[in-house]
């Protein structure tokens, strides 16, 4: 992925666990399902990945074989919760009733394929990891966002099957991934 843009730092990273979301057309088997985003709950890591990292890079895979449960205790604690506004615009809102570490909307400008040694899904089972991801902000001249890149990386599962034959017109493929958001 591209390098980090200048100036900027790391200013949070979350693990994030929840479901890619696709789309397949009725009686269409041959088609690939059509991505229609993800929603995911953000829990904060920023002291692990600065502390630990090795740590992380093992919680993060293991997560997709954990239920997606905010207030469970197997998680730090609960940072916020990312979700698309649309096919194209990744929302990040890190503002909660206790914490608020920003929030904003995002665009991706980079992606590469997740390595091939990575977590398929939940008990290594499935269609792979979705890819590592760089992000930026959607709207450059908001200076109220906290954050302004964010890099989704270490993910595990997410990818649908190659194609359609035999899904739902509506289904989610569990993941986790890594966000690591940087500032100014």
């Amino acid at each position: 992925l591209p390098p980090v843009s200048a100036g900027l730092t790391l200013y949070h990273v979350a693990l994030g666990r929840g479901t890619q979301n696709y789309t397949c057309t009725p009686g269409n088997d041959t088609a690939a399902p059509a991505a229609i985003g993800a929603v995911a709950n953000l829990f904060n890591s920023t002291c692990m990945a600065a502390t630990n990292a090795p740590m992380l890079a093992l919680m993060t895979p293991t997560a997709v074989n954990l239920p997606n449960t905010p207030n469970g205790g197997l998680y730090p604690g609960l940072s916020g919760h990312h979700y698309f506004t649309d096919k194209t615009t990744a929302y990040f809102n890190l503002k909660l009733d206790d914490t608020n570490y920003g929030q904003g909307a995002f665009k991706k400008i980079a992606a590469v394929p997740a390595p091939a040694d990575a977590m398929k899904g939940p008990g290594n089972q499935g269609n792979g990891a979705v890819p590592w991801l760089k992000l930026v902000a959607k709207d450059p001249n908001d200076t109220t966002m906290a954050f302004t890149e964010i890099y989704r990386v270490n993910t595990a599962g997410g990818n649908p099957p190659a194609t359609c034959a035999g899904q739902p017109e509506f289904f989610q493929v569990e993941y986790s991934a890594d966000y690591y958001m940087y500032s100014k």
